[in-house]
């Protein structure tokens, strides 16, 4: 599965792109894992499932691996160099 396009037969959540943007625009104050998903399902108007989650995990490693989230200690933040 290729995640970084989107076809007919895959929902948008499932594209990491997307999904990135959409976390990205949630963290504006430094927040854990838990909240984040918790924003999330407010945001999104529906249950996280455990596929879309694994996609959550992978949108947040995507936007460490390019600098744009900073990990610290439990909290995950903006990063300052933007």
């Amino acid at each position: 599965m290729d995640l970084f396009k989107i076809n007919k037969y895959q929902s948008k959540y499932e594209n990491i792109l997307f999904l990135a943007k959409i976390v990205y625009e949630t963290i504006k104050n430094p927040m854990t894992i838990d909240a984040i998903f918790q924003s999330l399902e407010k945001r999104l108007s529906f249950d996280i499932s455990p596929d879309v989650e694994s996609m959550v995990m992978l949108s947040l490693c995507f936007l460490h691996s390019i600098g744009l989230i900073d990990i610290d200690g439990n909290n995950i933040k903006r990063s300052q160099e933007q």
